[in-house]
């Protein structure tokens, strides 16, 4: 403690004098305690501005200090922190210091509570949420005391301060205040009361809850709607099954969205239909759309029309849209019965859709002309450009069976092209009229997208030019707008996107949720071919399918070679599936792959190294002989390959501990700490060891404490021996603080190994 008050008080630098109080901080003690308490009442004169002269260090140290002292729980520090809070211009934030006085708790907590019963209505709020930490029985009560107060904004400050505390006896005081006449408060009691009956495993009054959803506001009754998800009884009762079939297609889209989890469970008749025509309507907010679609997907029973209307939302133009479609079919793919293994007759559509993706052909029977095309099918379908093409296939069945051929129109009046166009349009929109809601709806978006392709847009990437006398003055506002698009352009450039392209990209990475031979079979096809986003989703979907899938280890050898050839994208997800698929022969080719010249790869095959190796580590375990190397026991020839295989990988791992790019040594630290069983003792550990240490000090610092953490799980004893060692050698102060830094992650006692 002692070498660093001397450098609190003698270091020039302001970072290091931060980082030292919080060392204090959390080594405690009386010497730490004075030191720290002498930093509330005297600041260092010399200043510590930053660049801009916006900032000096010497407030971070007081800060700090009035936090370090109230987790140190030190009494005396009631008395200058009290001070404080009169101060107009203390330099620290008021917030802080309630916090630091509500943690040191007895005479502190007096001081916050008071505030909340006496102060004026900001101070009274700031005290409420101080309060809102593990506070005694009596700073409990005067939260209890604080729901009625005047102002709104105290009650819900204090609402929600009474559930961080889990105070259970207050769940009742919270439902009284669903009657507020504040919308905040109401709003604010309603998530608070959720929240605090899970905590003490209370049932909610659900007769208290239901007649918020008719409540004026919007944000009420959607927190209702999101409050009685799981609480609501089985079966409902027909006024409850009315109000939520209401709220289905409610005008408020945030009231929509949260009760469309609900449709699943209404056995309404009507409530598909509900459904089918928020997912048609396109005039909707995208995300009733996007839940309408998923409630779908969800429902008992799954007829051909939501099948028909899922696949065509499938080329929505809204992109969450799409992804909400896909997601239906495949929920509703897995409510079918597995069939598997069962005798019965195979899925004739979906035959049809994998003949199609391979390119097969094969004599279908006439029966399966008629059937449905299966939901797994449908995604097949969109996964190879033919998104839709299963309805339009059925709907031109429909209409060559008809008697009669549809004519086509002639016009041989000669007038203007686009009017021409326009009456065409008009007429074919009149001439079909809509049978049900469903079809009025389709309709209405047809020329609403019709007049939509009429809009001119503006184009706004050039800026407007300002007189010359006034470019100087509004020169550093220009700057940061061209910043601002400049990022725009380049984390969005996405915006204009190939729907096609999109909707095989959503196909593949919903795939991953189907654990199917057919489907590692589509998948490994996809991933070969010449589409790097598209390969990159095949990729991901068969690193998240169940390890085991009959096909899966056959994917090994496209994924090894994809390793180390295309997109940095691609080689980063390769070995990301890799890891996931946990073979240990894999190991040499990801070893390889740590040379690779982009950091992104090099860090995800350290993880998927330690992947694998976690995954065997119960098989494996190191033997220490009298005077021999350490070494794993084997059995037969294969084993010794494989432990001499782990052997060289380990020591790969460590040796990227100094590796040039800072995230690729910390995940190697953090593997390395993961595999702790794993490494052998000896110099091999402490070489290691003595690694870690040295990649703290790599890039200024910035990983400091992950490389703390790691020394904490390897062996904190001579971790912190050897720390200490260079705490005493080290010239720089910059280089101190990093050791410093360390040493605190090493001793921390809340996540002590």
């Amino acid at each position: 403690v002692a070498p660093l008050i001397e450098s609190l008080h003698n270091d020039s630098d302001g970072e290091i004098r931060v980082s030292v109080v919080e060392a204090l901080g959390r080594l405690g003690g009386e010497q730490a305690t004075s030191a720290l308490l002498s930093l509330l009442t005297s600041v260092p004169e010399d200043t510590d501005w930053d660049d801009d002269d916006a900032w000096d260090s010497n407030w971070d140290v007081q800060r700090k200090a009035v936090q370090a002292l109230g987790y140190l729980h030190v009494a005396e520090a009631v008395a200058p922190l009290t001070t404080l809070l009169d101060e107009e211009d203390a330099l620290v934030d008021e917030t802080d210091v309630l916090l630091a006085l509500a943690r040191i708790g007895d005479a502190g907590e007096d001081i916050v509570i008071q505030r909340l019963q006496n102060g004026t209505t900001r101070e009274r709020r700031r005290a409420a949420h101080a309060l809102g930490q593990p506070c005694s029985p009596t700073g409990a009560r005067a939260l209890g005391r604080a729901l009625r107060d005047p102002e709104p904004e105290v009650r819900a400050v204090a609402a929600e301060a009474l559930a961080n505390n889990g105070q259970g006896r207050y769940l009742g005081a919270l439902l009284l205040l669903l009657r507020d006449p504040a919308d905040e408060v109401r709003e604010i009691a309603l998530k608070m009361a959720s929240k605090l009956s899970s905590q003490v495993n209370a049932e909610l009054d659900v007769q208290q809850l239901l007649p918020l959803l008719g409540d004026p506001s919007a944000r009420v009754r959607a927190a209702a709607l999101h409050a009685l998800q799981g609480h609501l009884p089985d079966p409902l009762d027909a006024e409850t099954r009315a109000r939520l079939v209401g709220l289905l297609s409610d005008s408020e889209p945030m009231v929509a969205t949260a009760a469309l989890p609900h449709a699943p469970r209404l056995e309404d008749p009507d409530v598909d239909a509900i459904l089918l025509g928020l997912l048609a309507d396109e005039q909707r907010d995208p995300a009733v759309r996007q839940q309408a679609a998923l409630a779908l997907g969800n429902r008992p029973q799954t007829s051909e029309e939501v099948l028909t209307v899922l696949d065509n939302a499938i080329n929505d133009h809204e992109p969450v849209v799409r992804w909400a479609a896909l997601q239906a079919l495949m929920a509703c793919h897995k409510k079918q019965p597995d069939t598997t293994t069962s005798d019965a007759a195979p899925d004739t559509a979906l035959d049809t859709a994998l003949d199609t993706v391979f390119d097969t052909e094969k004599e279908k029977p006439a029966e399966a002309e008629d059937e449905p095309a299966a939901p797994l099918a449908r995604i097949l379908a969109a996964l190879h450009g033919e998104a839709g093409m299963v309805t339009t296939t059925l709907a031109s069945a429909e209409s060559s069976s008809g008697d009669d051929p549809i004519p086509e129109s002639t016009d041989e009046t000669s007038v203007d092209v686009s009017d021409a166009q326009e009456e065409t349009d008009a007429s074919s929109i009149n001439e079909t009229a809509p049978a049900s809601t469903l079809d009025a709806i389709m309709l209405a978006n047809t020329e609403y997208e019709q007049l939509d392709e009429k809009k001119k847009t503006i184009t706004t990437d050039v800026l407007p030019e300002l007189p010359a006398e006034e470019t100087e003055a509004f020169q550093d506002f220009y700057d940061i707008l061209a910043r601002q698009r400049h990022n725009k352009k380049k984390f969005y450039r996405g915006k204009n996107i190939d729907i096609e392209a999109d909707i095989r990209l959503l196909s593949a990475r919903v795939l991953g949720e189907c654990s199917q031979p057919e489907v590692v079979e589509v998948l490994k096809k996809t991933m070969l071919e010449d589409n790097p986003e598209l390969q990159q989703e095949a990729v991901d979907a068969l690193a998240r399918l169940v390890p085991g899938t009959p096909g899966l280890t056959e994917t090994l050898g496209p994924l090894n070679s994809l390793l180390h050839m295309g997109a940095s994208e691609l080689r980063v997800a390769s070995a990301r599936a890799l890891g996931a698929l946990g073979n240990l022969p894999c190991l040499p080719n990801l070893q390889e792959s740590l040379q690779d010249e982009n950091p992104l790869v090099r860090s995800q095959s350290v993880m998927a190294i330690a992947q694998i190796l976690e995954r065997h580590a119960g098989k494996l375990s190191w033997e220490q002989h009298a005077d021999t190397h350490t070494a794993i026991p084997v059995a037969s020839a294969r084993a010794q390959e494989e432990a001499d295989t782990i052997e060289q990988t380990l020591h790969a791992l460590s040796e990227h501990l100094a590796d040039s790019d800072v995230g690729v040594s910390k995940a190697a630290a953090l593997s390395l700490a993961k595999l702790n069983p794993l490494l052998p003792g000896g110099k091999t550990r402490d070489d290691i060891i003595e690694r870690l240490i040295t990649a703290g000090f790599v890039g200024e610092g910035r990983q400091a404490r992950e490389m703390g953490q790691a020394l904490r799980a390897l062996d904190p004893g001579m971790a912190s021996d050897t720390l200490i060692h260079h705490l005493d050698t080290l010239p720089s102060s910059m280089e101190r603080r990093f050791v410093l830094e360390m040493l605190e992650e090493v001793f921390r006692p809340s996540q002590a190994a």
